[in-house]
């Protein structure tokens, strides 16, 4: 009789399923039963004559094939049907845990680097300034060619740069003395304002000075709107505000209409929606300069804020800050609507009496509100720690930052900036410097700018509408944006 044992066996080595699955006792020996059969059936054959046992003859081959073929069928089809049974009936046969699967391997994704490419370069200073200590502060970019830039310093007054070519409107010639104001019509006019607060613009070869009924005095800060409205910040009647001229009729706007207004305008944006953006900080003294404490000495303590004019009535907007009365420097609006505003936070000292004792922290701030909520930046994501930043952006989005080089006393009054070695441990600040944002993250650029007193003042900086930058100090320096 055939064992079980050689049954699995045979069954096992023909098997050509790795890990056949088990076959029951019980289905065993019905396996076996029906092998042996059909054996004895195969050996009471009648076999042909003088042939041996060596084996069935051809036609009986198939049939021996069949008889095996049927066997396997059997088994697989029992064995199936058993293993498929105790499964359903009580769970899986196997115990052990399963053995974890190892994930493949990540799969490297090329990307492309994100970093701006930035070429810097030089274009000098016009040879009427060198020597003089002039440098330029405010900049208009009307192109990768062109610039218009104010000079606040001796009598340089504006300064033109065409194509290679440097052309300047001194005071002594008609241009505006020490202009500390710049901008640039949509039609194509340049405005300028006045270290002595006069209101400008070049008609033809000719500057003519603004006296208007209405027209602001101590102007600083000049703008001009899509619509070629123009926008001053001033004072009028010993009271400061923002001015506007329309159709040739000067409108005020004062501290009554936004807390801002009150103070010093330092900066005007305007947005698609035609919406007026001002940043302020600063107030006037008596004599007509902003200080604290000093004749002359700006003070970035006193009241500001942020103010929004939608076409009719202006209102207050909420600083990212515990106060909204910050020193607003710069505002700036993208293409996309984006409000960027540059600031400084001051912490005071308090007496016993809940009286300012001085200064005890300051930090200047970059913030962007996006319509919905405030992101704020610092100097920890790369912008470089200056005062009085300045803000501009491209038409793709981009923004830039410049810093420039001072420092805040204890007083909250802006000083220069001494290095970090030599500087009184009272004050805060920093050398300064450019950085551009892609809507990922900062990235400082190193301007080669000569060094004055062992500083390099950088003051001014604007966009083209291609997207080229400049920025100004000493001298004009062209920033062409790469990837």
């Amino acid at each position: 009789m055939t064992r079980h044992e050689e049954v699995l066996e045979y069954v096992s080595g023909s098997n050509p399923v790795p890990e056949f699955d088990p076959i029951f006792e019980s289905d065993l020996a019905w396996i076996t039963s029906s092998v042996e059969q059909r054996t004895r059936d195969m050996a009471t054959t009648k076999r042909p004559a003088g042939r041996g046992m060596a084996g069935p003859s051809k036609k009986q081959r198939p049939r021996a094939a069949f008889v095996f073929a049927t066997a396997l069928i059997i088994v697989l089809i029992v064995g199936g049907a058993a293993t498929l049974l105790v499964m359903l009936v009580a769970g899986p046969l196997s115990q052990e845990e399963p053995v974890a699967t190892q994930p493949a391997p990540a799969t490297t994704i090329a990307t492309e680097d994100l970093t701006p490419t930035v070429t810097i370069e030089s274009l000098g200073a016009p040879a009427f300034a060198e020597g003089t200590g002039a440098g330029m502060g405010r900049l208009v970019a009307l192109s990768s060619e062109e610039v218009w830039a104010a000079s606040p310093l001796s009598h340089a007054g504006v300064w033109h740069f065409d194509g290679g070519v440097w052309t300047a409107t001194p005071c002594l010639e008609g241009g505006p003395c020490s202009a500390v104001g710049m901008a640039v019509g949509p039609d194509g006019t340049p405005w300028a304002t006045a270290w002595e607060g006069s209101i400008t613009s070049l008609e033809g070869a000719q500057w003519i000075i603004h006296d208007e009924p209405g027209v602001p005095i101590d102007a600083e800060v000049i703008a001009v709107a899509p619509n070629g409205d123009v926008w001053a910040s001033g004072r009028a009647e010993g009271e400061p505000g923002i001015f506007r001229l329309d159709a040739g009729t000067w409108t005020r706007f004062t501290g009554a209409d936004a807390a801002p207004l009150g103070s010093l305008v330092r900066s005007i944006a305007f947005a698609p929606d035609g919406s007026v953006w001002i940043g302020a900080g600063g107030t006037y003294g008596a004599s007509g300069d902003y200080y604290g404490g000093s004749h002359g000495v700006r003070h970035p303590s006193l009241p500001g804020g942020l103010a929004r004019f939608d076409g009719s009535d202006w209102g207050v907007v909420d600083l990212p800050a515990a106060r909204n009365d910050l020193p607003v420097s710069s505002v700036v609006v993208t293409s996309a609507g984006d409000v960027w505003v540059a600031f400084e936070e001051l912490t005071y000292s308090v007496d016993q009496d809940g009286g300012r004792r001085g200064v005890e922290a300051w930090t200047p701030r970059v913030a962007r509100f996006d319509g919905d909520e405030w992101t704020l930046y610092g100097a920890s994501d790369g912008i470089p720690l200056g005062v009085r930043t300045q803000l501009a952006a491209s038409e793709d989005g981009t923004v830039w930052a410049l810093s420039s080089p001072g420092a805040v006393n204890r007083h909250g009054a802006y000083v220069k900036y001494v290095p970090s070695s030599d500087r009184p441990t009272s004050e805060f600040g920093g050398p300064g410097g450019v950085a551009s944002f892609n809507g990922q993250f900062w990235t400082s650029h190193a301007v080669a700018e000569p060094t004055l007193d062992g500083i390099a003042w950088l003051d001014g900086i604007a966009v083209a509408p291609d997207g080229t930058v400049f920025v100004a100090g000493q001298e004009l320096h062209r920033l062409t944006p790469g990837n």
